[in-house]
């Protein structure tokens, strides 16, 4: 009896050795599955910040993707306004110059709702304004007393933004 009582002894001394380095490797387990899953969950969080940070870039490209086009209207467009005054400061305007001038009203005021529509907003500052070096190129510098010191005395070309972007500065002269 002794024997089995030993036989016992040691049976329930292996079981519980055998229990506990099941409870430790469960354990072992358990921090290698959280270790894993907070990594997952770190990288989740990751890609989905990269994720916003990308499609933030897809729409900056989108909002100017048509800058460049935009730019190369921009020279049309005062071409056209030059031959608007030009036809407007006739005298002795006839039909024909009439119905000119009108078409190229009409095409004007297109192309303007069109770069409207595409988000270009026009600086078009006015004589006596000051300068803000931010909107407008100082081309040259003229003495006169028509204006205040530092102020614009004439506007050579509008000045264009696109979405808030400055894509062309108001050219003007200013009185020294």
């Amino acid at each position: 009896m002794e024997e089995n009582n030993k036989e016992k002894e040691e049976k329930e001394k292996n079981e519980k050795t055998e229990l506990e380095k099941l409870k430790e490797e469960i354990e072992k387990i358990k921090k290698e599955r959280d270790e894993f899953l907070n990594g997952w969950q770190r990288e989740r969080a990751d890609f989905l910040n990269y994720k916003k940070e990308e499609e933030k870039r897809f729409q900056e490209v989108v909002k100017f993707s048509n800058e460049r086009l935009i730019k190369g209207l921009l020279p049309i467009l005062d071409s056209l306004e030059l031959a608007i005054i030009s036809l407007k400061g006739k005298k002795d305007v006839g039909e024909k110059e009439d119905n000119y001038l009108k078409g190229l009203l009409l095409i004007y005021s297109q192309l303007e709702d069109l770069l409207e529509k595409e988000g270009v907003e026009v600086i078009s500052p006015k004589k006596g304004d000051e300068v803000d070096p931010k909107f407008h190129e100082v081309i040259s510098e003229v003495e006169t007393d028509e204006v205040k010191e530092k102020t614009i005395f004439q506007i050579l070309e509008k000045g264009y933004l696109l979405n808030g972007k400055l894509i062309r500065p108001a050219r003007v002269i200013v009185r020294k």
